[in-house]
This record gives C-alpha cells, sequence and structure tokens, in this order.
C-alpha cells in the first residue's frame, strides 16, 4: 500500500459526508491527521502536484482540425480503467452444444474505502489500483453485462463504504442491469454503508457467519480548531463574500444555522439511501431509518431484513450457478 501521505485529498474524513463504517472514519482520519500534522509542507507540495497531475489527466487537447479529443493522460487513464476492470470468470455448465462458447458468471470484487474514482497508481509493470472506486466498478459491471457469454454477476465485497459522490449512481446502474442479468452481492468480511448500498441495488444478499452488514446511513465530520488556535495566541480573520463561504472551515466555530443545514443535508442523504434500499429489501423507508445506521453479523442481519442468506462465497456462486442456468418461466397466456 502506498506511503499514508499519498492517500487522495479526496477522502479527507472533514467537510465532507460520507457512506462510511462509522470505526473506519474514525481510524483514516486519525491517520490523515497524523500524517498533516507531521509532513504538512510534504502534502501541501504533493496536494499541488496531484491537483496538477489530474488536471492533465482529464484536459482536453485541440487536435490540428480544432477538434477537441482527449488528452494523452485522459487516455492512459481510460486504458488502466478498461485493465483493472475485468471481472474473474468462473465457468458454468457448458453447452450442450459443442460449438457454442462457454458461459460463465463474472466475479467482480470490491474492496476497501470507495472514493468517486479510483486511485490508480501508474507502474512500468501496469496500472495497480490503490483504492476502489464507483467508477471501477460501474465500469467491470457494465463489462460483464454487454457480454453475451455472461449470463450472471456476483459482487464480492469486502468494503466499510466511502464517499457520497458517485456511490447512488454506481447503485443505481447496477439496479438497472440487474433487470435483465442476475446480479448477487456476497460478502465474507464486510459490506457496509457505501459497500451496503452498491450490494442492496443486488437481488440477493448474503454473508459468512462472521461477516459485518449494514451501516445504512451517512456521516460526516467537523474539526473545531478554535480552541487550539486561542491557546496559541493566534487569531484568524475571514473576509468572506458570504455568510456560508466559511462554513465547515476548522478555524471557525459551528453556529445554529450550519448545523441545521448539515442536519438537513445529512438526512436528505439518508433518506436517499433508504429509499433505495427499500426498493430491493422487505423495508419501506421508515423501516430502514428505524435500523438507525446499525451494523449486525449476517443472521441478525438477516432478521433486521438486511441480508438473504447465511452461506459462503462457493454457495453463493452455486445458487447464482442455478439461477442463471435456469430456464425461463413461461409466459402468462393472456385474456381469451
Amino acid at each position: 500500500m502506498p506511503d499514508i501521505a499519498d492517500i487522495p485529498l479526496t477522502l479527507t474524513m472533514t467537510g465532507r459526508p460520507l457512506l462510511l463504517y462509522p470505526g473506519v472514519a474514525d481510524e483514516l482520519s486519525a491517520r490523515l491527521q497524523t500524517a498533516h500534522n507531521s509532513r504538512a509542507a510534504r502534502l501541501g507540495d504533493r496536494a499541488r502536484r496531484m491537483a496538477a497531475k489530474a488536471a492533465r489527466r482529464v484536459g482536453l487537447t485541440p487536435n490540428s482540425s480544432g477538434a477537441v479529443s482527449p488528452s494523452p493522460n485522459q487516455i492512459e487513464m481510460n486504458t488502466a480503467l478498461d485493465q483493472l476492470s475485468v471481472p474473474n470468470r468462473l465457468a458454468v455448465l457448458p453447452s450442450d452444444d459443442p460449438e457454442a462458447p462457454e458461459t460463465y458468471l463474472a466475479v467482480i470484487d470490491i474492496n476497501g474505502p470507495l472514493l468517486n474514482k479510483a486511485w490508480i497508481l501508474m507502474t512500468d509493470n501496469g496500472p495497480i489500483l490503490c483504492m476502489d472506486g464507483y467508477d471501477r466498478i460501474e465500469r467491470a459491471v457494465r463489462r460483464a453485462a454487454s457480454d453475451p457469454q455472461c449470463r450472471g454477476i456476483l459482487l464480492a465485497i469486502d468494503s466499510p463504504g466511502g464517499m457520497v459522490n458517485g456511490c447512488f449512481e454506481c447503485a443505481d446502474t447496477i439496479r438497472a442491469l440487474s433487470e435483465t442479468l442476475p446480479i448477487m452481492a456476497h460478502t465474507d468480511a464486510m459490506m457496509a454503508s457505501a459497500a451496503y448500498a452498491i450490494g442492496a441495488a443486488t437481488s440477493h444478499i448474503s454473508g459468512t457467519l462472521s461477516a459485518m452488514i449494514g451501516s445504512v446511513g451517512v456521516i460526516y465530520g467537523r474539526v473545531d480548531q478554535t480552541a487550539q488556535l486561542e491557546q496559541d495566541g493566534v487569531r484568524i480573520d475571514f473576509i468572506t463574500s458570504g455568510s456560508e463561504k466559511s462554513w465547515g472551515h476548522p478555524f471557525t466555530q459551528m453556529g445554529e444555522d450550519e448545523q441545521a443545514r448539515l442536519v438537513a443535508e445529512i438526512n436528505q442523504l439518508a433518506d436517499l439511501f433508504a429509499d433505495r434500499v427499500a426498493l430491493t429489501r422487505p423495508l419501506d423507508r421508515a423501516g430502514v431509518r428505524a435500523l438507525n445506521a446499525g451494523t449486525w453479523m449476517t443472521g441478525t442481519a438477516i432478521e433486521n431484513g438486511l441480508a438473504d442468506t447465511l452461506e459462503n462465497q462457493a454457495a453463493a456462486l452455486a445458487r447464482l450457478s442455478a439461477l442463471a442456468t435456469a430456464p425461463p418461466a413461461p409466459a402468462l397466456a393472456g385474456p381469451k
């Protein structure tokens, strides 16, 4: 894993609503705070270089005819995403026709904290996925679903969740694709928060005995360093173009208006989350919210309506295989 100082600044735990298991948020926040405190100058320089590199990657350059074409760095990143979006393949029953291509199930691994855009390290030996992203997950699912030889997809999830941005869009894409192809989710470790939002977009959720499932909620952290500044004899005066411009800044105290806005925003995001879960689970919005964003081992998650079966990944694949190879249901006769 790259040095902690290399973690993208988009994953800082303050000033951004997150769909992340709280314990992990605390851990990452502490690690990031340590990195910032001990390497402030280095991080500042690194942030500037990262911003410049990101700008080059997404930049557009005019070609000789005056039209706009993707920059070389953007093409490189798209190629890297393609390489990292190839699903694992598990052969299903061969066709009765020996000449027909073998059909398969696609297994897509989803691991670790999730970003809006995957954090990819380019090396001489090819791209390395440092932190997974919704763009990479969505691309992998679309790629498998577009292959006529793919008969089903299993999302193998071990993730505490991640950023809000991009999560619901990714889940909506998976839910739409699941209408034409069997897609299931399984965890042998953790499927929490944003990762659960993705799992809940499938038709079936399963987990092992000690796996943790849930955390259907939103978390937000705001650091207030004004007491520390006062202790150090430092005062910072902010001049802003609007009263809300300094909201969220660690050198200001949270006022009632800011708190009310944040509470409303967090609840709005939580409702969006709950509504999506209610589309596939035996719960309505109120039922999801009544769970208070709790996280449980698989057995209790099943009792709470957040999961379907307690099984290992091999059993989950067998279940998906049976569904993928089942003959289509006969059409209902219409009125005579």
